[in-house]
C-alpha cells in the first residue's frame, strides 16, 4: 500500500535495496468508533507524516496495539411543567476513547530512484530553491542552484570550479546560468532550456520535503531544499 508517496508494508519487506533510517513510533488517541470506520488509515496517517518529515521512502510495520483508555458520556434532558406536575425525559450515550499505537522501521531506498507519482501536491512541493553540493568524487568545488518557479519555469546557476580553479559551465549551453521550462512525462521530469533545440531526456526523480533526487544517464544528483 502507498499513501502520500510513502510505501507501507504491513507484511513482508521491500524488494529493493534500502537504508534503515531508524524506528518511529506514533500514538493516535480518538474515539474508538472513528478507528473502526477508518481502520488502518486512521493510524497510518500520523506514521506517513513522520516518515515524510524524516525523508523516508517506506515504513515496515512491526507492531500495532489498540486499547481502550477511557469513556466519554454525552446526553441531554428536557423538562416540562404543567401546574404541579413535572415531566422529564432525555437520553445519554457513552462511547469509548481508544489509543492506537504503531511501531515501524523507517527506510530509504538506495540504488535507482523509484518512480515518483506526480500529483498536484508533488508539483507544489517541487517549487522553490534547491542546492546541489558536489561530492568528493566529482573533483570540483562550489555548488549549483536549482530554482523551480511558478508557470513551469526553471533557472539553474553554477558556481562550480574545477581543480584548476576554472569555472565549470552548464551542459550543453556552456553558460554559467540557464533558464527554461519543465514538465512531466510518464511521471518523469523533463527540462527544456530556452537556448536548447530539444528537451533533455526524461529523468526519474524522487522528492521529499527536504531532498530532491534526480537520476541522469551517468550519475545521481542529490539536492537539498533551501528555506531562504
Amino acid at each position: 500500500m502507498t499513501k502520500d508517496g510513502i510505501d507501507i508494508y504491513s507484511a513482508g519487506t521491500p524488494r529493493k535495496k534500502c537504508h534503515i533510517l531508524g524506528v518511529i513510533n506514533t500514538t493516535t488517541i480518538s474515539k474508538a468508533s472513528l478507528m473502526v470506520v477508518f481502520g488502518n488509515s486512521w493510524e497510518t496517517s500520523e506514521l506517513v507524516k513522520e516518515a515524510k518529515v524524516r525523508g523516508g521512502n517506506a515504513v515496515i510495520l512491526i507492531d500495532r496495539n489498540t486499547q481502550i483508555i477511557g469513556w466519554t458520556t454525552t446526553g441531554s434532558a428536557t423538562f416540562n411543567q404543567a401546574g404541579n406536575s413535572v415531566t422529564a425525559y432525555g437520553y445519554s450515550h457513552t462511547s469509548p476513547t481508544a489509543s492506537g499505537e504503531l511501531v515501524a522501521v523507517l527506510v530509504k531506498y538506495i540504488g535507482d530512484v523509484q518512480e515518483q507519482i506526480v500529483t498536484p501536491e508533488i508539483e507544489a512541493k517541487l517549487l522553490g530553491h534547491w542546492l546541489l553540493v558536489p561530492t568528493s568524487d566529482m573533483l570540483c568545488s562550489g555548488h549549483i542552484d536549482y530554482y523551480f518557479l511558478p508557470g513551469n519555469r526553471f533557472k539553474i546557476t553554477s558556481s562550480l570550479i574545477n581543480t584548476n580553479g576554472e569555472p565549470i559551465p552548464l551542459y550543453p549551453s556552456q553558460d554559467l546560468e540557464k533558464e527554461g521550462r519543465y514538465y512531466f512525462v510518464d511521471n518523469k521530469l523533463v527540462t527544456w532550456g530556452d537556448k536548447e533545440e530539444k528537451p533533455k531526456p526524461p529523468k526519474d526523480f524522487s522528492l521529499t520535503d527536504t531532498e530532491l533526487t534526480i537520476r541522469t544517464e551517468d550519475i545521481r544528483l542529490l539536492l537539498q531544499k533551501q528555506t531562504q
